[in-house]
């Protein structure tokens, strides 16, 4: 990640979407698709397309390497979209649902 221009994912079906928070948590900057967990992942951190839009994507690609400035705001804020996501919240929100679906069982 640390040399890379960017990390392009054009994923059409996506169960969450680690790679892209990998990639952003590396301050790499993500060009994904605009479909399935990725918009909820990247948010307005990345650059998010239509995944079978090939003239979008080598625009994309383009920018990013001719644009030294876009790049670097993008990975500044995939760096702190990544602050976001935190094993230990994750765990808590999953015992909470838990609890809750418990809680209908007495």
């Amino acid at each position: 990640y640390k040399h890379a221009v960017a990390m392009t994912f054009p994923s059409l079906f996506e169960g969450f979407g680690l790679p892209v928070l990998e990639a952003m948590g590396h301050g790499c900057p993500v060009i994904a698709a605009a479909s399935t967990a990725l918009p909820e992942v990247v948010g307005e951190s990345g650059v998010l397309l239509a995944a079978d839009d090939s003239d979008a994507w080598a625009a994309a690609m383009f920018e990013l390497i001719s644009d030294d400035a876009r790049r670097e705001w993008l990975a500044e804020a995939g760096i702190a979209r990544t602050a976001e996501f935190r094993w230990s919240s994750s765990a808590q929100q999953l015992e909470h649902a838990y609890r809750r679906a418990g809680d209908g069982l007495s």
